[in-house]
């Protein structure tokens, strides 16, 4: 995987929101699952984030670089990618996860570059 956000700088910090929606009536509803972290250079490798157990604990340790670092190839060992939540309301049906990124400077100025992409799918109980 490599990272290739233009743009900013690999001191920045990232402001990152994922946000869960659900598909209903022919509209994206918003639902009350939303993660927002205000430094997720810092909190990318934390093995106590959600990210960590589905992404960023598959990129070796000296690779451990932030997304910022333009160029820079992580090598993700192989693995199986399978979302679970352990919820106690029904959530079946098509959902979308958005994940939306913004970087600052070290003057905590905003970029004139961001990131916003998503990933849909069907939940089903188990």
């Amino acid at each position: 995987m490599k990272c290739s956000w233009k743009g900013v700088e690999p001191n920045d910090r990232v402001k990152l929101i994922i946000e869960l929606f659900k598909f209903s009536r022919g509209y994206w509803q918003s639902t009350p699952f939303t993660i927002i972290t205000m430094d997720f250079c810092k909190e990318q490798f934390m093995p106590k984030k959600y990210w960590y157990d589905n992404w960023t604990q598959y990129i070796p340790e000296e690779e451990r670089l932030c997304v910022t670092n333009f160029g820079h190839i992580y090598h993700m060992q192989e693995y199986e990618f399978r979302l679970i939540f352990d919820l106690t309301i029904q959530v079946n049906g098509l959902h979308k996860i958005e994940f939306k990124a913004w970087a600052y400077d070290e003057d905590n100025k905003l970029r004139n570059t961001s990131i916003c992409f998503e990933i849909e799918g069907y939940f089903n109980r188990i």
